[in-house]
């Protein structure tokens, strides 16, 4: 069996803001289109984390259809890989923009 370690059970309070997929410049005060809270755990990849904020966002708001996340940004917008782990991507800021289809930036 495999032993826990409490970096295994470190959860990320994440701060998720839909913006549409052109939004990228953070000092342009992009207005989000929603907001939510994310719990995720550090050893988690961000695809997992992607599609879990997805599937919350359709529970919470199914008036707005079926919309994807293309992709996770960080605090500073900068694009990240599916591959990385929430430990490695969010430790710094549990700020996300979560690049939507069909959103236009304000």
């Amino acid at each position: 069996m495999a032993q826990l370690t409490g970096e295994t059970l470190r959860r990320y309070k994440l701060r998720v803001n839909f913006v549409g997929v052109d939004a990228y410049d953070a000092e342009e005060n992009v207005t989000p289109y929603r907001k939510l809270i994310y719990l995720a755990y550090a050893t988690q990849h961000v695809g997992d984390v992607r599609r879990g904020i997805e599937t919350m966002f359709e529970k919470l708001y199914p008036e707005d259809g079926g919309r994807s996340v293309v992709r996770l940004r960080d605090s500073h917008m900068c694009d990240v890989s599916d591959d990385f782990l929430v430990s490695e991507v969010f430790d710094d800021s549990p700020e996300v923009f979560a690049a939507m289809d069909g959103l236009r930036t304000q």
